[in-house]
């Protein structure tokens, strides 16, 4: 894809704010999900927060969805295990250094996962 092509699909694109169990995804999307970090304490609303059950119970849903997805998150083995095997998936795993909430000054490093299904052309 041209840098074109990429303002094409950004100018054409439906943002939607919600719990992903309540999205309608059509047929053909590509869905970008970036949830909370796995076994963060930080709380983004008025629920008790973004468990890591539900952690899994997204992966699991955009892998059910058929769709090209983009799922970031911080690395960890239950991701492993449910993008394992799945048709299309590509992995990579890189380490980071969060400095933004960090108390160390020299920043709390962790290793990050970003998985994608490209399975069709977008």
């Amino acid at each position: 894809l041209g840098m074109l092509d990429f303002k094409e699909m950004v100018d054409s694109a439906t943002l939607s704010f919600g719990s992903y169990e309540d999205v309608t995804i059509p047929p053909g999307s590509l869905v970008f999900a970036d949830p909370p970090y796995i076994s963060s304490k930080t709380q983004y609303d008025r629920r008790k927060g973004f468990t890591d059950i539900m952690q899994g119970e997204m992966a699991k849903y955009l892998v059910e969805t058929g769709e090209n997805f983009m799922f970031c998150n911080k690395s960890h083995e239950m991701f492993d295990t449910i993008f394992k095997d799945v048709e299309h998936i590509h992995t990579t795993k890189f380490e980071v250094k969060y400095t933004a909430s960090s108390k160390d000054s020299e920043g709390a490093k962790a290793v990050e996962i970003l998985v994608s299904r490209w399975k069709d052309e977008l």
